[in-house]
């Protein structure tokens, strides 16, 4: 039987925006700790926050997530963002983690 991680049911994300850093080899790092900003699926990023989901299920997560908070909206949509888009550019992925904290 599979065990139902907990964790993941009841992990809200912060709705304040974090600092930006860089890792010592200049690879954009969100909020200066050890998560890599990178180009990546919405899929990737979900399973980042949520991996005990399906994908699936991570991605409808992490929409959820950015649809309720309307200054994360505004942000991404000043990158060009579309809802239907499946890969996050780097700028993307970088404003999402800095509302929403690293995974």
């Amino acid at each position: 039987m599979k065990e139902y991680n907990t964790q993941c049911a009841s992990y809200s994300p912060p709705l304040s925006p974090l600092s930006h850093g860089r890792g010592a080899g200049g690879e954009a790092r969100a909020g200066g700790g050890s998560w890599v900003v990178r180009p990546m699926s919405k899929s990737e990023l979900g399973m980042a926050y949520a991996p005990c989901l399906t994908p699936q299920g991570a991605v409808n997560r992490l929409m959820q997530w950015i649809h309720y908070n309307p200054e994360l909206v505004e942000a991404l949509d000043r990158t060009g963002y579309r809802k239907t888009q499946k890969m996050l550019t780097s700028l993307q992925v970088r404003i999402i983690v800095s509302y929403l904290g690293e995974p």
